[in-house]
């Protein structure tokens, strides 16, 4: 495991990517010294076209929530009204808990104020960083190239703007009827984040030096929110390239 990880906890803000983040926190055995957890009362239901069972065996169970996690560890955890992890009731409890280093899964972007006070986020971005930076670059790599990306890194007041941990590589090889806009945004964004994690937090991580892949940046410019209708036009490439003669599913290269 990082040595930078030992002692830390996780803000565990509800939705698919933290009950990923679990998943792979109970693969590895690892037990935060604390999860703070937010609220997050615009989380969505899982997407009616989506295949549950086929999700489970092939990524992360959608299922396994927090309840999940402290059945089988012994963890103490505190509850918060925040629903932005810029809320001083977060700042307030991250103070008082004595931890400086934290996992971090969403609740909004984190603003200057919270690194003042000592604390360190590890995050996992989708996109290879520094060369694919941005909020939507996930979809903007499908467009480009049909290839994703994560990173993870300890983040900075700039935005997506620290120096790579881990990065993970992936290719999408999946048919028409698996590919739907709930599956990427629901199941595929939160797994090949939390592929990253576990590829940063188990024994013997690589430096990023050993990891580089060539990348074909999908813009010069940092991909921030994309258009539906190039959201579309990302998935209907992506779809297209669909070789069924060849490995099939998301490929961890």
């Amino acid at each position: 495991m990082n040595s930078n990880m030992k002692n830390f906890g996780f803000i565990l803000f509800p939705g698919m990517r933290s009950w990923a983040y679990l998943q792979v926190l109970h693969k590895l055995q690892l037990d935060p010294a604390l999860i703070i957890v937010m609220q997050n009362t615009k989380r969505p239901k899982l997407a009616t076209d989506i295949d549950a069972e086929w999700v489970t065996q092939s990524f992360f169970n959608p299922d396994y929530h927090l309840e999940h996690y402290l059945s089988e560890h012994k963890v103490k955890v505190q509850m918060i009204n925040s629903e932005s992890i810029n809320d001083t009731e977060l700042l307030q409890q991250l103070n008082k808990s004595g931890i400086k280093r934290w996992l971090f899964s969403g609740g909004g972007i984190i603003k200057k104020h919270l690194f003042e006070h000592g604390h360190k986020f590890l995050h996992v971005h989708p996109g290879q960083l520094p060369q694919v930076k941005g909020s939507t670059c996930f979809y903007y790599s499908l467009l480009c190239d049909q290839s994703l990306a994560a990173s993870s890194f300890w983040m900075t007041p700039e935005l997506d703007a620290g120096e790579a941990l881990h990065i993970s590589h992936f290719k999408v090889n999946l048919p028409k009827e698996r590919l739907s806009p709930g599956f990427v945004d629901q199941i595929l964004d939160p797994w090949i984040r939390a592929r990253c994690l576990y590829n940063t937090l188990k024994p013997g991580i690589r430096p990023t030096s050993e990891q580089q892949l060539p990348v074909q940046a999908p813009s010069s410019r940092p991909c921030y929110v994309m258009h539906p209708v190039l959201r579309a036009l990302a998935l209907r490439k992506t779809i297209g390239s669909f070789d069924k003669d060849k490995e099939i599913g998301i490929i961890e290269l």
